[in-house]
C-alpha cells in the first residue's frame, strides 16, 4: 500500500457543508445524532466514553456534533480534579504505565511527567481509554447516589 502524504490525508468539510448537514438532520432525521468523528459513532454504539478524547483534544468537533444527552454525558468532562489525577494514575501504575498527571484540561491537554506528547502512540492511547473509562466510572457512581 502505497505511504499517504498526511496533508493529503484529510477529511473535511467545509463549514457551509458542516452547516447545510446539521440543518436537514434537524429537520428530516429529528432525534438521530449527527457525528463528525467515527469515534464518537462507536462511542454510542457501545455505551462508552470517547477513548479519542474529542472533548479535551478537539473541542470544535466535540461542540458541533449533535448528540443525545446520554453520549453527552459520557463524554462532557473536561477538567479533573487532583482526587481523580491521583485516581487515573494509580489505575496506570496497574498497567505498568508510569506517568504523573499534573492536569488534564481542553486547553494544555494531558499535563504529565513525562510530557504526554514524547510517549509512543500506544501509551497515549492506553492513557486515553485510562481517562475515558474513568470518567464512566464516576459517572456510573454519580447516578447511583441520585
Amino acid at each position: 500500500m502505497p505511504k499517504l502524504i498526511k496533508k493529503y490525508n484529510k477529511k473535511t468539510l467545509s463549514t457551509t457543508l458542516e452547516n447545510t448537514i446539521v440543518r436537514l438532520c434537524k429537520k428530516y432525521f429529528k432525534n438521530k445524532p449527527v457525528y463528525f468523528h467515527s469515534s464518537c459513532g462507536i462511542s454510542h454504539m457501545l455505551n462508552k466514553p470517547n477513548i479519542s478524547l474529542l472533548n479535551i483534544f478537539d473541542v470544535d468537533t466535540c461542540n458541533k456534533s449533535i448528540c443525545h444527552n446520554k453520549c453527552k454525558d459520557l463524554c462532557n468532562k473536561r477538567y479533573f480534579s487532583n482526587d481523580e489525577l491521583l485516581e487515573i494514575e494509580k489505575e496506570l501504575k496497574q498497567q505498568n504505565i508510569d506517568i504523573e498527571l499534573k492536569d488534564i484540561n481542553e486547553t494544555d491537554k494531558i499535563v504529565s511527567i513525562p510530557d504526554f506528547n514524547v510517549l509512543s502512540y500506544t501509551i497515549q492511547q492506553q492513557i486515553k481509554k485510562t481517562i475515558a473509562s474513568s470518567k464512566k466510572e464516576k459517572i456510573n457512581e454519580t447516578k447511583q447516589i441520585n
